[in-house]
Formats: structure tokens, C-alpha cells, sequence
């Protein structure tokens, strides 16, 4: 209530009305004053109290006014009071909340005290137990140390006698070539090693014996007992790796030619045919089947000249007509399953297209490839061929292949000659390429060679 009151003493309003009423009351007492002194004065304090009465009445509104703002700051001191004493209860159960949480935290505190007590006592305990496993670890491991130093010694002793034992057999070896190569010299010059008699390069018997006895010689040191024929033609190729001991995986693309070896070799379990050519990208190509126009039939089987790419031939040879064929990469094959992931030999002669081969091997490597090569003067390789040596070693080596022997013959020439290693041919020559990813099979074909077949030295 006190609050109240100084609240309305402090109200201009409320002032401002006092003071008028003071004036009007100050002004009934003059007119009561001038009633009592003149009576003749009555009627003018009548008119001056009917205007008083109209001021007193605007006064009164006023102050009604006044009164209606009054409460309505009264209300909102109220309110505000109302809000002042739940903060204060709120406060106050803050504040007890407060002390309940110190309690807790006291509790707490104190446990802590007792547990890291415990801690200690635990931490003293493991330390210990570390202690006494670093003492056993330390002496474990000298033991360890030192027989490791004694099978280090034996192990050394064991490799310096393995070397002494390798280098007398590399010895043994070398004098074993040596007198290998006295018989064989002894025995070409008393006429038991006769030199190899091959048919001219333009007989149509593909690749030469040479090359069959060398395929038929490496199956004993392949890994894989399989093998596939690219341009199988007529099956001479797929009937001798037949008979060694492998399975044949062989492809054609010209129709003629796939009824023929069909019936030769298809009753065959371990003979498989592909209807198709093989190159670098999985398409439709054209291929080329060439014509024997000498009056002679010099070539008698002019299938064997089919090719994918329109090169140069020798006379006599033209290409009359072509056919598209589908062609399928290697890569693709296997991706597919109708190749094994275990082939041993892979032997491609494409009639000038056998790069093209290579490069759709994708990342499949086999043992041994066998390339058919020509030099770049030789009739059929002198434009639009695809297999010429300082193309095809560089084109192996990438893949893997650092050795290679090169079996060649002369065009016109009957006597083959080989050399290995050394990416050149010889002027006018043709032949086939063995490629090898293993040193250890290309040192016994090279063997092979150097007993059966004239070497080629180059100055």
C-alpha cells in the first residue's frame, strides 16, 4: 500500500487535480464570504457556481480518467509483482537444488579419493608384473639372438657349399657343350647329321618341319599341355601337335577350309575348331582369298595365301575376291571361357596379320608364341604386311617375351638357317619366330637348335 501511495504522489495527474480543486474550494469560500458581506451578490454566486459546477464535472471526468489509468498501472505492478515473487521461488529452489548437487559431488568426490587409492595399489601391482616379464622377454630373447646367429653360420656354410657345388656343375656343363658340340661337329663331317632338305618357300606346305619337330621337342618342358593353332588352315600344324601330346585349339575364318578340317581332325576329342579370325579388336573384317594364276599351279593350295591385310604376293599370286569374316581378339576368348587360362604354345601364322594378333593377347601371356616373319624385300612382305621382325620383337618384349630364336630360310633357297636375339632379318628371308618367357625352355630349344640346324653368325 505504501508502494501505492508514492506512486500516486508522484502522478502529475493527480497533482494537477489537487491544485484545481484547492482553487475551487478557495473560490467557495470568497463567494461565502461575499454572500454573508452582500446580499446583493447572491445571483452572481449563483452564475459563477453553475460555471464551477460545469468545471467541477470535467474535473470529475478527468480525475475518472485518471483513476482508470491508475488501476490499470496498479494491474501491471501486480503482475509484475506476481512474476517477481515465482522468480523468487524459483530461485529459491535453485538454490536447494544447488546443495543437493554439492552433496552428490561430495559423495563422489570422497568415493574417488577411496578408488584412486585401489588405482595405486593396482598400478604397483602391474608394474611389478611388467617388470618381471621384461626380465623373462630380455632373456628369451637372447636366447633367440643367439640361435639365430648360429643358423645364420650354418646357412652360410650350407650357401658357400651349394656355390662351390653350383659352380662345378656350370663347369661340368660348359665342358659338356664343348664335347656336345665336337660330336656334332664329328658327326656332319662323317656324314651321320645330313643337312635338312625343306621344300621352296613357295610350297604351299605352311610352316616347315623344322619348326613341327621344334614345337613337338618343347612339349616336354611346357608347363601346359595345350596348345592353339592361328590359321590352321588344312590342319598340318594342329595334326602334328595332335599327335606329341597336345590339345588343339584351332582357328579359321574361310569357310572351304573349315568343312575340310572339320572332316580331317574333327572327330578328335582333344581337337577344338573356331569358325573365325583372330586380330586386335573384336569385328567384321574383310578377307582377302587369293588366286594361283600360273599356268603350272606353281602354289598348288592357294588357300593357304588367304589374308586379312591386302599385301604384296609373289608372282603368280593375286587376290580375287574377299568375304567378311568375324574376327575376335585372344584376350576376349578367354574372358569369355571358351579359351583355358593353361595354354602352353600358341602358333600364329595369319599370312601378314600376326601383329595384330599380338596385340589382342590384351594381358594373357603363354610359354611360347611361334610368329610367322617376313623381310621387308620378300614378295609378300614388301607392302601391307604386319610381321616383320623389328616389329614383332619389340611388340613381345613388351609383353614379357626377352627371348626369341629365329628359324629362316632364303626365297629361292632350299637350306634353313637359325639365330636368336637379335631383333634383324636377313635380306629376302622368311620363317617363324619362337618367342619364350622362360630362360630355362628357350635354353633347350636353342640347345635343340644348335644340334640340328646351320647357325647364322652376323659381323
Amino acid at each position: 500500500m505504501q508502494n501505492l501511495k508514492k506512486l500516486a504522489k508522484g502522478n502529475p495527474l493527480l497533482s494537477r487535480a489537487k491544485a484545481v480543486k484547492d482553487l475551487v474550494l478557495d473560490k467557495l469560500d470568497r463567494l461565502l464570504a461575499y454572500a454573508e458581506t452582500f446580499d446583493g451578490a447572491q445571483a452572481e454566486t449563483r452564475r459563477l457556481l453553475e460555471e464551477n459546477q460545469a468545471q467541477v464535472q470535467s474535473l470529475v471526468a478527468q480525475n475518472q480518467e485518471l483513476l482508470a489509468l491508475l488501476n490499470q498501472s496498479l494491474e501491471s505492478q501486480a503482475f509484475s509483482l506476481k512474476s517477481l515473487v515465482d522468480i523468487t521461488q524459483g530461485t529459491r529452489r535453485l538454490i536447494e537444488t544447488q546443495e543437493l548437487l554439492r552433496a552428490d559431488y561430495q559423495r563422489i568426490w570422497e568415493g574417488l579419493q577411496g578408488a584412486q587409492g585401489q588405482h595405486q595399489d593396482h598400478h604397483v601391482a602391474i608394474r611389478q608384473t611388467l617388470g618381471e616379464f621384461n626380465e623373462k622377454f630380455d632373456a628369451h630373447s637372447q636366447t633367440l639372438a643367439q640361435g639365430l646367429e648360429r643358423l645364420l653360420g650354418e646357412l652360410n656354410q650350407s650357401y658357400e657349399s651349394l656355390s662351390r657345388q653350383l659352380l662345378s656343375l656350370q663347369n661340368d656343363a660348359s665342358v659338356l657343350d664343348t664335347k656336345l658340340a665336337q660330336v656334332s661337329t664329328e658327326m656332319a663331317n662323317t656324314g651321320h647329321l645330313q643337312p635338312v632338305i625343306l621344300p621352296q618357300a613357295s610350297d604351299a606346305e605352311g610352316f616347315q618341319h623344322v619348326e613341327l619337330d621344334l614345337m613337338s621337342y618343347l612339349y616336354s618342358f611346357l608347363p601346359y599341355p595345350k596348345a592353339i593353332d592361328i590359321g590352321a588352315n588344312r590342319g598340318d600344324v594342329s595334326l602334328r601337335l595332335l599327335e606329341t601330346g597336345y590339345e588343339v585349339y584351332a582357328f579359321e575364318p574361310f569357310p572351304p577350309v573349315i568343312e575340310r578340317l572339320g572332316n580331317r581332325l574333327g572327330e578328335n576329342p582333344q581337337f577344338h575348331l573356331f569358325p573365325v579370325a583372330v586380330g586386335a579388336e573384336n569385328e567384321t573384317k574383310e578377307l582377302y582369298i587369293a588366286a594361283d594364276q600360273t599356268a603350272e599351279g606353281v602354289y598348288e593350295d592357294s588357300t593357304f595365301y588367304s589374308s586379312l591385310t591386302p599385301h604384296s604376293l609373289a608372282e603368280g599370286l593375286v587376290f580375287t575376291e574377299k568375304i567378311p569374316v568375324a574376327v575376335k581378339t585372344l584376350a576376349s576368348l578367354h574372358d569369355a571361357q571358351a579359351l583355358p587360362p593353361d595354354i602352353g604354345l600358341v602358333k600364329i601364322d595369319t599370312e601378314g596379320f600376326d601383329l595384330e594378333v599380338i596385340r589382342g593377347m590384351g594381358d594373357y601371356r603363354y610359354p611360347v608364341v611361334i610368329t610367322e616373319f617376313w623381310d621387308e624385300k620378300f614378295p609378300f612382305g614388301q607392302s601391307g604386311a604386319y610381321n616383320h621382325i623389328q616389329d614383332l620383337v619389340p611388340a613381345m618384349k613388351d609383353r614379357g617375351y626377352l627371348w626369341y630364336i629365329v628359324l629362316y630360310r632364303v626365297w629361292g633357297s632350299h637350306e634353313v638357317s637359325f639365330y636368336a636375339n637379335l631383333p634383324r632379318s636377313v635380306e629376302n628371308a622368311w620363317g617363324n619366330i619362337f618367342f619364350f618367357q622362360d630362360y630355362g625352355v628357350f635354353s633347350q630349344g636353342l640347345r635343340w637348335c644348335s644340334s640340328l640346324v646351320s647357325p647364322t653368325y652376323f659381323s
